[in-house]
């Protein structure tokens, strides 16, 4: 029985069996990437429910951030309130002190006699 090189490759089994060894590693093959797919799908669902997470974290974070900064703004606004009524305290007195000033310089020397006796009960004997 001689075997020729061509027939032997080419018969019928040997191609059935070359088929099926390739579908075999065609099967693997694509189970294995099945695997790597679901492998990265489930890294890519815990990464996504970690940032999940984390941006609920950041937004809590956030939400205590805003109260803190209505606090913040409230007292800026009480104490920029209170500026506002010193310096209008301020500029009355000020005023008021320069109109006390305006009235000393417009005295007689009599009546600055008179003023300084009566403020510091000088006899105005005694100043002569």
């Amino acid at each position: 029985m001689s075997v020729d090189n061509k027939s032997w490759v080419f018969s019928k089994k040997n191609v059935i069996i070359g088929i099926l060894i390739f579908i075999l590693l065609l099967g693997a093959g694509g189970f294995f990437g099945y695997q790597k797919y679901v492998s990265d799908y489930s890294l890519i669902e815990n990464q996504i429910q970690d940032s999940k997470i984390r941006v609920d974290s950041i937004r809590k974070r956030n939400i205590e951030l805003e109260k803190k900064i209505t606090i913040f703004e409230k007292n800026i606004e009480q104490i920029d309130n209170n500026i506002s009524k010193i310096d209008k305290d301020i500029t009355k007195l000020k005023r008021d002190t320069d109109e006390k000033i305006r009235n000393v310089d417009n005295y007689t020397p009599s009546e600055l006699q008179y003023f300084f006796s009566n403020r510091y009960r000088f006899n105005t004997d005694s100043i002569r």
